[in-house]
């Protein structure tokens, strides 16, 4: 399997994504989830999504991230450019700092762009 990538970002369905933007409702976010998902498996890459809510136990997050060595770490448009959810970002980078330290930053401008992202940070496997 090629490098490994874990997505982080919030449920399709989390309030703030409708509040934040009236493109991106829930149906849509979900199949360009899935659309990243299968090109990045297909391209070879290790891909992982994890879906949580700033609401949620945020150990969710650290156990995955220290669960394995990770290449990537992917975290989503709508917990980098979302204003309502800043605090998130925050948290979410500062664990990967901590508990995925190597891992190469990925970023995305929609749910279905991330495969471009993986492709800049990491050799195409």
């Amino acid at each position: 399997m090629g490098p490994s990538i874990i997505a982080i970002g919030l449920p399709p369905d989390h309030p703030s994504i409708a509040e934040f933007s009236s493109i991106w409702t829930p149906q849509v976010v979900r199949m360009g989830l899935d659309k990243t998902a299968a090109d990045c498996k297909g391209a070879g890459y290790d891909y992982v999504e994890l879906l949580i809510t700033p609401e949620e136990d945020f150990n969710r997050l650290i156990k995955e991230l220290k669960g394995r060595q990770w290449d990537g770490v992917l975290i989503g448009f709508g917990v980098r450019g979302n204003p309502r959810v800043t605090e998130f970002f925050e948290k979410v980078v500062n664990a990967v700092a901590e508990h995925a330290p190597g891992a190469k930053f990925i970023f995305n401008h929609s749910p279905d762009s991330s495969l471009e992202g993986a492709r800049r940070q990491l050799p195409n496997p």
